[in-house]
């Protein structure tokens, strides 16, 4: 018993009860302060145990009000801390752009300015700005293909007074940068290069093992010499690697086409050097580095209404270039001339309509490729064998049934095929051994479209023997390849990158 009255000890225990629950008392100490009261003693004065039970009473409430003010103190604190909703670049972000800005969303600003830092502390950062609950930091000069991390942090204050800090970490790794100087490229890009108003994207390099090496950032059309050091890209002119401008290009008829060098070019001019206006101009074959000036070399064809002259193959290595004069959908007239003298060393006239507008040269202009034609028992026009022609004496020297030739490997041993058009032989694109007749590797064509209608873009190792193939299911400029294929001299393939790709390099027919 804590007193001799049965109903002040009742209400004494309801009491410290009641004070426990609302205050939170730690149950230990409420037990042992109970028990030291209920510890039965020799009696005492009614008036002792009364002002006994008081005191307990009065611990019980300062130690319960204690308590509750520091829970309410606790309470304030946690309402004013800042509270993160988001960050960009997010945390594990990848390709994330070298210059930009850090974005840190607030449920509400904070009083205090926050500090963000990033490591490794390469480039530089501007002072922080709000934009409404958002704290916006923009950066600059980070380095290619890093991982960084990113601490945003500060101090707050509640209501009450109190303090606190809060802290958010977390990373990402940073776009490739350019690629380096001397190494063979493969370029593609991520969207589609063409179209009103082309959206801008990444242009991606890569080697010829298919890793990524480099990347740039271009809107429109690009085209890449054949060791990928040098670009022509649409709206600001040859540009290296490292997308430092070179030289304006100027527009030319059936051209520019890139040397075989990647440092020169053959384009088609009038004889002063201006864009032919057609009306049968005769036109002319001018050559020169990419910096120019170009020199004029020989007179080749002429342009006028649906036709012109095309050049399929400029070989500063070789010291030639081919011409062909297309007519409407054939190919009437092929020049072979040497680039240093103009001196012409191969002619030869096609009988009309005998060779499609589809003549292809080896890079070195030692053979062509001539997709004849023929017509059906209905009496349509199709496809039929192409021959590979020797320029040096004119001589046919293979003949491949049904397939129109895409590109001739770099040493012109192999060529990439698609089937000639009307043809249901196959729906193959392929690798052939033409000086052989042997198929070494096969790539079914995109389904749901007539054999020969795929767009087959190549490109063949500079100096040997490989090729990069890539297959899209139509010319539009927004139909993508769905993959990369590195295409073996024995026929072995690997895929090197997959898509969407709009290729940067030749388009096939």
């Amino acid at each position: 018993m804590i007193t001799e009255d049965p109903q002040l000890e009742m209400r004494l225990r309801h009491y410290g009860s009641v004070l426990q629950d609302a205050a939170r008392v730690n149950p230990e100490l409420h037990g042992r302060i109970i028990a030291r009261v209920d510890h039965r003693a020799p009696a005492r004065p009614h008036r002792f145990v009364a002002q006994l039970a008081v005191v307990a009473a009065m611990i019980l409430v300062a130690v319960g009000g204690l308590a509750l003010m520091l829970r309410v103190r606790a309470n304030e604190l946690a309402k004013a801390e800042s509270r993160i909703t988001s960050v960009s670049p997010a945390d594990g972000a990848t390709g994330v752009p070298l210059d930009g800005e850090f974005r840190v969303l607030f449920a509400s600003r904070t009083t205090a300015m926050p500090v963000v830092s990033h490591e490794p502390a390469d480039g530089t950062q501007a002072t922080g700005q709000w934009l409404g609950t958002t704290l916006v930091v923009k950066y600059s000069g980070l380095r290619s293909h890093t991982r960084y991390g990113v601490v945003v942090s500060g101090d707050y204050t509640s209501s009450l007074g109190g303090k606190g800090h809060f802290e958010k970490r977390w990373s990402f790794t940073t776009e490739f940068g350019p690629p380096p100087a001397g190494v063979p490229l493969i370029w593609y890009s991520t969207s589609p290069p063409y179209g009103p108003t082309p959206p801008a994207g990444s242009l991606v390099a890569i080697d010829w093992n298919g890793d990524v090496v480099g990347m740039l950032h271009a809107a429109g059309g690009v085209n890449q010499s054949p060791d990928g050091s040098r670009l022509d890209v649409a709206g600001r002119g040859y540009v290296d690697q490292a997308g430092h401008p070179i030289s304006a290009v100027q527009l030319d008829k059936g051209g520019p086409g890139w040397s075989d060098d990647s440092r020169h070019v053959c384009v088609m001019r009038s004889a002063s050097g201006g864009i032919p206006q057609g009306n049968a101009e005769p036109a002319w074959l001018f050559a020169g580095p990419i910096e120019g000036p170009l020199h004029r070399v020989a007179q080749a064809g002429s342009v006028g209404g649906q036709s012109g002259p095309r050049i399929v193959a400029c070989s500063y290595q070789n010291d030639r270039a081919v011409v062909v004069e297309d007519v409407i959908m054939w190919t009437s007239e092929v020049w072979v001339y040497r680039l240093s003298t103009g001196a012409l060393l191969y002619h030869h006239q096609y009988t009309s309509g005998a060779v499609a507008s589809s003549v292809m040269a080896s890079r070195d202009g030692r053979y062509l490729a001539e997709q004849t034609t023929s017509t059906d028992a209905q009496g349509h026009q199709i496809y039929a064998d192409t021959f590979i022609r020797r320029t040096s004496d004119g001589a046919v020297v293979a003949r491949l049934s049904g397939q129109t030739v895409n590109a001739f490997s770099w040493d012109g041993s192999r060529v990439i095929t698609t089937p000639a058009l009307g043809s249901a032989d196959s729906h193959e694109v392929r690798l052939v051994d033409w000086q052989r007749g042997q198929t070494l590797w096969r790539l079914a064509e995109p389904p749901g479209i007539a054999p020969g209608f795929a767009y087959v873009f190549s490109l063949a190792r500079p100096g040997g023997t490989d090729l990069i193939v890539g297959v899209a299911a139509n010319s539009t400029g927004q139909s993508p390849v769905d993959q990369l294929w590195l295409v073996h001299a024995d026929g072995a393939a690997t895929s090197v990158a997959k898509g969407p790709i709009f290729p940067s390099f030749q388009e096939g027919f």
